[in-house]
C-alpha cells in the first residue's frame, strides 16, 4: 500500500474529524501512527531507489562514502596488459555480489558457471567429444587470471609453463624437440576442448602434413621409401621429445633400429606394404626363441600370441616396448588389482610398476611372480624376518605365504591388511576374542591394534611381545617409571613383573587388574587378611579392600607406599581431627604428623588401632611414675590410669587435653570431695 503526501493528510483530516467515544479516538490515534509509518517507509524507499549503490554502504571513515568499489580497490592494484572486460568497464558487480565475508568477496554465481554467462561452452569447444580437465572441473581460475594478465587470454603464466604446472616437464624437454615448435603446445592442441585425442586440432595424420612434406626425396629415403604418409606417425615417433634424434623412445625394435623395415613387412613397393610378413606369433618366433618367451603355462597373452596387445612394434619411451607404462598396461586387464590401487594404502612396488614382482612372461600358475611369494617379499622386507633374537615366529608367517594377511597391491587398510588387524587376528585366535569382551580393555585392545604390542611376524617371546613385558609397558607408560631415587617401591614393579597384577588385554576389574583389589593384594600380603580377620580393630580402608586408598601401586616419594605424609594422608578422611588442630590445643603427635607412632595402619586387638593399648601407648612418652606427674593423678602410678578417660587424644578446647566437659570438683583440682584421704590437687582446669 503506498500513499501519496496529500492522500495521507485528507485521511488525518477524516479521522480527526470523526466524532467517537474515548476507545474510537485510540483506534483512530493508532490509525493514524500506522499510516505515518507507511509514508516514512515510501519516502524512505523511494530516497534509497533513487541512489543505487549508496543505501547499503557503511558510513565511517573504514567503508566507502559513495558506494562506488573503485573508492577502495583501486584498479592499479590489478597489474596486466590484458584486462577482464568487467574490470576495465569498473563493473565489479557482474561477478562480485556488493557483500561477502572479512577478506572475502563472493561470486554471484558459482565460476564455471559465471564464466559460461559470457564465455559460451560451445565458442570454446566445451561441446567436443575431448575436454581438457580443468574446464571440464569449472576451474578456470586454473590457467586464467580473473582480472589481469601480462598475456594474452588473460592466462596466469606465458608459453609452455602454465601447462608444466600439471603436465610433466621431462617429457617435453629431452634432448631433441619436436621441430622449431619451441614447446609451444597450442601448436598442436586446443586449449579447452576437441573431437580429437589428446586435444589435437585436428586429425593426426593431417596435423603432422601440415609441417611434414611427405612426398620430398629426403622424407622418403628417411623411411626406407615406405609410402608413411597415409600412416601415424606416431605408430614410430615420440610427438613432443626424445634422447633420440629422430623422436624414437628409449627402446627401439632391432630391425627398426637397423633400418630393416622388411624383416617385418613387405617391401615399400608392395600394394599392402605395411602388412606383416607372416602371423605375429610366428613372426616373433622367427626371433625370439620360444622357450625363452613363451614356455608352457606361460602367461596368457603370451601364449595366445598377442604379443602386440602389450608391445609396440616399433618404439617405446618404455622398456621392453611397452606400449604404455607396464601398471598402467596390466590393470587394463587385471582391473581388480585396478581396484587395489585405488586404497589408501598401497604397495610402493607395485605402484611404480608390476614389473618389480612379476614377470610378464612368468608362469600362471605361480601368479607370473618372479620367485616364490614369500621369497619375493623378503628381498625387500627381510627384516621382518626371523633373526639371532627374532627365533619365535608368527605360524601363518612361518608355515603360509604373506598373502595369507596382506593385501599385496593395494588396501584400505594400513600395511596392506586384509582386514582391520583385529578382525584379521581373530580370524585364528575367536577365543581370544570372548575374553576381551569385558568392562576395561587395555587401549591398543580397544583400537583393534594388535601390532601395538605384538609383532605379527617373528619375536623372541612365545606370544610373539615386540620386547620385553616391562619395557613394552615403559614405552606408553613412561611416566610411572620416572621416580626418585629414594622412592619407596613395590616389589612387582620394581622386579618388572606389570602381568602380576594386570591383565594385558581386558579385565572386568578398573586398572585391568587381574582380579578385584583386595584379593589381589592379599596374594602376596595375604599374612594381614589372616590377622585382620581375628583382630579387635581394623582400618575402614582394609575392610572395604581399598589399599589403593593409602598406597600407590607402583611407588612413592614416601615410605611404605603412602600417598602422601602420614598426616596429610589421615586427614584426608578424619576431617574433624583437621579442623580441631587448626583452632584447639593440640596433642604434640598429633600436631607434628606422627600418627602412626600412636596407631596401627591396618589392624589392632586394641581400639582406635592404637599401639600399645592405653596407658602403655601414652606412658612411651609420659613417665608414670614421676612425682609431678602422680601428683596429678591421685597420687597413682600410670599404668592404673586409663588416660583417655580424661583426656582427648588429639586435640582440646581446654589446657592439659582434658575433655571438654569436666566434673566441678575437678575442674577446681579438689579430688577430695570426691576421694576422702586425698590431699593432691587433679589436672581441672583451674
Amino acid at each position: 500500500m503506498k500513499l501519496k503526501l496529500g492522500q495521507f493528510s485528507r485521511v488525518r483530516r477524516e479521522m480527526l474529524g470523526r466524532k467517537s467515544s474515548g476507545r474510537e479516538k485510540a483506534g483512530s490515534h493508532r490509525i493514524v501512527l500506522l499510516a505515518g509509518l507507511i509514508l516514512c517507509l515510501t519516502v524512505a524507499g523511494t530516497l534509497m531507489l533513487s541512489q543505487p549503490g549508496t543505501a547499503q554502504v557503511k558510513k565511517g571513515k573504514r567503508f566507502s562514502q559513495k558506494g562506488v568499489c573503485t573508492d577502495c580497490h583501486e584498479l592499479k592494484e590489478f597489474k596486466g596488459k590484458y584486462q577482464h572486460k568487467p574490470l576495465k568497464d569498473g563493473d565489479c558487480s557482474v561477478c562480485h555480489k556488493p557483500h561477502g565475508k572479512a577478506g572475502l568477496l563472493r561470486l554471484q554465481k558459482p565460476i564455471n558457471e559465471l564464466c559460461a554467462d559470457c564465455h559460451k561452452p560451445e565458442t570454446l569447444g566445451l561441446d567436443k567429444r575431448f575436454k581438457h580437465d580443468p574446464a571440464v572441473k569449472g576451474n578456470c581460475v586454473d590457467c586464467h587470471d580473473s582480472h589481469a594478465s601480462d598475456n594474452k587470454a588473460l592466462l596466469k603464466t606465458s608459453g609452455d609453463a602454465l601447462c608444466f604446472s600439471c603436465h610433466n616437464q621431462v617429457e617435453f624437454t629431452q634432448k631433441s624437440g619436436h621441430g622449431k615448435l619451441d614447446g609451444s603446445c597450442s601448436a598442436c592442441h586446443t586449449t579447452h576442448g576437441s573431437d580429437q585425442l589428446h586435444l589435437l586440432k585436428t586429425d593426426l595424420k593431417t596435423l603432422c602434413r601440415q609441417c611434414h612434406q611427405t612426398n620430398d626425396s629426403a622424407f622418403l629415403k628417411a623411411h626406407k621409401n615406405y609410402p608413411v604418409a597415409d600412416q601415424e606417425c606416431t605408430s614410430c615417433h615420440l610427438a613432443h621429445s626424445s634422447e633420440d634424434k629422430n623422436l624414437l623412445g628409449q627402446s627401439i625394435h632391432a630391425p627398426l633400429a637397423e633400418g630393416n623395415c622388411e624383416a617385418c613387412h613387405p617391401a615399400p613397393t608392395d600394394t599392402a606394404a605395411f602388412s606383416l610378413v607372416a602371423d605375429p606369433k610366428e613372426l616373433c618366433l622367427t626371433c625370439h626363441d620360444q622357450g625363452d618367451v613363451a614356455p608352457e603355462g606361460v602367461h596368457a597373452p603370451v601364449a595366445g600370441g598377442q604379443c602386440l596387445d602389450c608391445h609396440n612394434p616399433h618404439n617405446s619411451s618404455e622398456t621392453h616396448l611397452l606400449k604404455t607404462r607396464a601398471r598402467d598396461l596390466c590393470i587394463t586387464c587385471h582391473t581388480d588389482v585396478g581396484t587395489q590401487l585405488t586404497g589408501s594404502t598401497k604397495h610402493a612396488p607395485s605402484e611404480e610398476s608390476c614389473l618389480n614382482c612379476h614377470k610378464a612372461h612368468g608362469q600362471q600358475k605361480q601368479k607370473l611372480l618372479a620367485a616364490p611369494i614369500n621369497q619375493v617379499c623378503l628381498s625387500c622386507h627381510a627384516d621382518v624376518g626371523p633373526g639371532a633374537d627374532r627365533e619365535i615366529q608368527h605360524s601363518p608367517f612361518a608355515d603360509g605365504t604373506c598373502t595369507d594377511c596382506h593385501v599385496p597391491h593395494g588396501s584400505n587398510q594400513k600395511s596392506l591388511l586384509i582386514e582391520k588387524t583385529d578382525v584379521l587376528c581373530f580370524t585364528c585366535h575367536s577365543e581370544e576374542q570372548t575374553k576381551f569382551d569385558k568392562a576395561y580393555t587395555h587401549s591398543p585392545v580397544h583400537k583393534g591394534d594388535c601390532t601395538a604390542c605384538h609383532d605379527p611376524h617373528a619375536a623372541k617371546t612365545k606370544t610373539l611381545i615386540k620386547m620385553s613385558d616391562s619395557a613394552l609397558c615403559e614405552s606408553c607408560h613412561n611416566d610411572l617409571f620416572t621416580m626418585p631415587a629414594q622412592a619407596s617401591t613395590h616389589p612387582p614393579f620394581m622386579d618388572k613383573e606389570c602381568q602380576s597384577c594386570h591383565d594385558p588385554h581386558a579385565s572386568k576389574v578398573a586398572k585391568l587388574l587381574t582380579t578385584d583389589k583386595d584379593s589381589l593384594c592379599f596374594t602376596c600380603h595375604d599374612n594381614l587378611k589372616t590377622e585382620a580377620m581375628t583382630s579387635k580393630s581394623v582400618h575402614t580402608p582394609m575392610i572395604k579392600g581399598d589399599c589403593s586408598d593409602c598406597h600407590s601401586a607402583h611407588w612413592s616419594a614416601n615410605p611404605n607406599l603412602l600417598l602422601d605424609k602420614p598426616k596429610q594422608l589421615c586427614l584426608t578422611c578424619h576431617k574433624e581431627i583437621a579442623a580441631g588442630l587448626d583452632s584447639l590445643t593440640a596433642h604434640y603427635p598429633a600436631a607434628e604428623g606422627l600418627c602412626l607412632d600412636c596407631h596401627a595402619p591396618h589392624f589392632t586387638q586394641t581400639a582406635s588401632l592404637t599401639r600399645p593399648e592405653v596407658p602403655a601407648q601414652c606412658l612411651t612418652c609420659h613417665d608414670g611414675t614421676d612425682k609431678d606427674f602422680k601428683s596429678k593423678h591421685l597420687n597413682l602410678p600410670g599404668d592404673n590410669l586409663i588416660c583417655t578417660k580424661c583426656h582427648q587424644p588429639h586435640f582440646s578446647e581446654n589446657k592439659g587435653m582434658m575433655e571438654k566437659n569436666e566434673h566441678a570438683p575437678f575442674s577446681q583440682g579438689d579430688c577430695s570431695v570426691c576421694h576422702p584421704g586425698s590431699s593432691q590437687q587433679g589436672e581441672g582446669s583451674k
